[in-house]
């Protein structure tokens, strides 16, 4: 065992070596009941206990297994006995220290090449019938091929009908708006939440919500423990304000009395964000496709972040995007991103003065496989610090660019028609249009 990479609340990770295969791989080992405390300044820790840690552990290794094993979900490559040493492979960096060091230069090839990625493997667990629970950008990590993998199990569990929020849940800056508003259940949505302030995340070079921790209300209920003033207002500022018959369903709407009404910026992000020297150059020198670019990516981005879950676009669908359809595939007609673009309810064309394009490299086209190598060389990564991951089995595969990938059955026409009326209807985040100058 080598040098320790990083540290989390409750394990350390050390670089190492794996002795059948020769390769590089991550430790990752439970701390010492005695290192832990379990009653101070740390909040991760409070109301635990040392056997809960190990229980949630054997349980991180259980999801992992369930999993089974996918080309963007990180390997377990073995375990002790007792499940307080993981043996995972070991990546490069993780998409948060990558974002953070590129900011807004991370071409937009390789953003969309890794929202798919990310999207496929969030629509995978998904179809395990798992729900993450800690989608977030240090949780995608990074390799030499240009591959991102998902991980970190420790806080998954069992999807079932009816999820009743019982604890804190998420981490804040990724935590869906249904829980900071007190909702009492929950679904999957929370982690297609999580993947849109990702991908948004790629696109602005910051998380998009940083909330202040502090701001929390001293209610007794369980549910108001994901309560967070600073956290909503983060999103509103961006998104817009949400539908008043909404909000007032959940119990945390009684913090928001006397909030004001906000507009969205998300379009004027998406497309400041999104500029020529950004975009390959097939799609920066042609003012059509690169409008269309940007529109692309606030039709997805707007699905994936609705406020309301029951309208939020789900990582399955989201993979209907001509975003990831591939340069010349056409739109499908019957998906949610068939329509034409005079009947998008978020027209960036004739708003934007940059100008435009849409094939922005395609996952897919046959550039691709030459996505990223010298970005990622050029990056000097820093270690990651946490790991985990699945081994497993494959359910219904075929072969994508090369790699088996598993994934769900076509949607049908009526869930294409229903996804189609939805869009047409108007949005709980109201757009402002794209504004000229500054």
């Amino acid at each position: 065992m080598g040098a320790k990479l990083g540290e989390g609340s409750f394990a350390t990770v050390h670089k190492g070596k794996h002795l059948a295969t020769g390769k590089d791989v991550a430790i990752k080992i439970v701390k010492p009941e005695k290192d832990l405390d379990f009653g101070g300044d740390n909040p991760s820790a409070c109301h635990i206990s040392y056997k809960d840690v190990l229980k949630a552990m054997k349980k991180e290794v259980e999801f992992i297994e369930r999993v089974g094993v996918h080309p963007h979900i990180v390997e377990l490559m073995g375990t002790s006995d007792n499940c307080q040493v993981f043996i995972m492979e070991k990546a490069t960096s993780d998409l948060y220290q990558i974002v953070r060091k590129k900011e807004k230069t991370l071409s937009l090839q390789s953003v969309s090449v890794w929202s798919e990625q990310i999207l496929q493997a969030i629509d995978f667990i998904h179809q395990k019938d798992i729900v993450h629970q800690d989608i977030k950008s240090s949780n995608v990590l990074i390799f030499n091929d240009r591959q991102c993998k998902i991980c970190d199990f420790g806080l998954a569990r069992s999807n079932e009908d009816v999820m009743y929020v019982d604890r804190e849940l998420v981490t804040l800056w990724y935590r869906a708006p249904e829980l900071l508003l007190g909702d009492t259940t929950y679904t999957k949505k929370i982690d297609d939440w999580s993947a849109g302030c990702i991908l948004l995340e790629m696109i602005i070079g910051i998380c998009p919500f940083r909330g202040n921790a502090e701001n929390i209300c001293n209610c007794p209920q369980v549910t108001h423990r994901n309560f967070n003033s600073d956290q909503l207002i983060k999103i509103f500022k961006m998104l817009g304000s949400p539908e008043e018959k909404y909000v007032k369903k959940l119990s945390c709407h009684i913090h928001m009395k006397g909030w004001p009404t906000m507009q969205s910026k998300l379009s004027n992000m998406v497309s400041m964000s999104i500029t020529k020297e950004r975009c390959p150059p097939d799609i920066a020198r042609n003012e059509g496709d690169l409008r269309e670019t940007k529109n692309d990516w606030l039709q997805l981005l707007q699905g994936l972040l609705y406020i309301n879950p029951h309208e939020r676009l789900s990582c399955k669908e989201s993979l209907e995007s001509p975003l990831f359809q591939g340069k010349g595939a056409g739109r499908r007609q019957n998906s949610p991103f068939g329509r034409k673009q005079s009947e998008r309810p978020f027209d960036l064309a004739r708003r934007d003065e940059e100008g435009g394009n849409n094939s922005a490299m395609r996952p897919g086209s046959a550039q691709r496989p030459h996505m990223a190598e010298e970005e990622l060389r050029s990056m000097s990564l820093s270690p990651v610090r946490r790991v985990a991951s699945p081994p497993g089995r494959t359910s219904s595969s075929h072969v994508v660019n090369g790699r088996e990938l598993t994934t769900a059955s076509s949607q049908s026409p009526n869930n294409f028609k229903r996804l189609m009326q939805r869009a047409r209807t108007p949005s709980p985040i109201r757009n402002q249009p794209v504004s000229r100058g500054k």
